[in-house]
C-alpha cells in the first residue's frame, strides 16, 4: 500500500516538473520568435536607410497612423543607442550600428536553441519515466 502512494508521489513529482519544463519551453520558444523577428526586422531597416532619399512622403507615428513629412537630409539620423540616449548618425554610421544588433541577436540564437533542445531532452526522458512508473 505505502509503496503504491510512493509511487504516485513520485508520478505527482515528475508531472510537476514536466509542467515546469514545458513552460520554460514555452519562454524559450517566445525569445527564439522575437528575437528571430527582430534579426528580421533590423535587417529590413538596414536595407530601408540605405534606400531613404530627401523628399516629401508619410512617416509612420505608431499603430498604423502616417503623418505627412518631408525629408530634408536624408543622411542625418538620431539614433537612440540605449537608455534613451540619441546619438547623430550618418547612414554609414546607422548600417553599421543596426550591422552590430543583428551580430549581436544572431550570437544568441544558438544558445536559446540549445537551451530548447535540452528542455525538449528533459521532457522526453521524464515522460518516459512517467510511463515506466505508470506500468
Amino acid at each position: 500500500m505505502a509503496n503504491q502512494e510512493e509511487l504516485q508521489k513520485k508520478a505527482q513529482e515528475i508531472y510537476m516538473h514536466i509542467e515546469m519544463l514545458n513552460k520554460e519551453f514555452e519562454q524559450i520558444s517566445m525569445q527564439y520568435d522575437v528575437i528571430s523577428s527582430k534579426i528580421k526586422e533590423s535587417a529590413k531597416l538596414r536595407k530601408d536607410v540605405k534606400g531613404l532619399v530627401a523628399g516629401e512622403g508619410f512617416s509612420k507615428i505608431g499603430s498604423g497612423i502616417l503623418v505627412p513629412s518631408t525629408i530634408t537630409d536624408d543622411n542625418s539620423f538620431l539614433v537612440n543607442v540605449g537608455r534613451k540616449l540619441f546619438v547623430k548618425m550618418d547612414k554609414t554610421e546607422v548600417d553599421k550600428h543596426v550591422k552590430e544588433k543583428i551580430k549581436d541577436m544572431e550570437a544568441v540564437l544558438p544558445k536559446v536553441v540549445e537551451r530548447r533542445k535540452e528542455l525538449q531532452d528533459n521532457i522526453q526522458k521524464h515522460m518516459m519515466e512517467l510511463q515506466i512508473l505508470q506500468q
